[in-house]
Parts: C-alpha cells; structure tokens; sequence
C-alpha cells in the first residue's frame, strides 16, 4: 500500500524566463499549462479559485477521483500539483 502513487507535485518555468521578459512569466505560463493539461486531461473545465498559499489567482480542475490544482508561486515559477482524490478524502475522514 505504501508502494501507490497518489499524487505528484511539480514545478513548471520557462528555460527562457527573465524579469523584463513578460512573454515567459508564470501569468502566461499558467494560461499555456492549462491549455496543455486541458489537451492531456480532456474533461471538466479549470475554475479558478482563490488559495491562501497564493498571490495569485489558481485553477483547478477535477475529473472523477483526480484533482490538478496549479498557481503561480511567484514571477517565475507556476507549482501543479496532481492528486487522487479518493485518497485524501479518506485520509481527511480517518482525522475527522
């Protein structure tokens, strides 16, 4: 049981990043993540939702058991992260 993935966390920049390059910050980046994980992902919509942990706006997105949340974490770097719904819901049970 200790062996099953049940999510994965990443971090996504663009190689040609810069601060006064406004065509590779995290804002556009997130647009074009969404669009990529729209096209690997089909199914529900991203929402955008409101995160405590973010300065920026983040999407959301849930299909059946698996949720992908992704927001800007600062100019440069967007986090996404993949989870399995089925699993922390069980987990946020067993603790309630």
């Amino acid at each position: 049981d200790d062996d099953v993935m049940r999510g994965m966390r990443m971090t996504y920049s663009y190689i040609a990043w810069a601060p006064w390059n406004e065509e590779r910050q995290a804002a556009q980046l997130l647009l074009d993540l969404r669009d990529e994980y729209l096209q690997a992902y089909p199914g529900n919509d991203f929402i955008e939702i409101e995160l405590a942990e973010a300065a920026a706006p983040a999407l959301v997105k849930i299909d059946g058991n698996r949720q992908i949340l992704m927001y800007p974490k600062n100019d440069k770097d967007v986090a996404v992260k993949i989870e399995d719904l089925h699993f922390k819901l069980n987990e946020q049970w067993k603790k309630d």
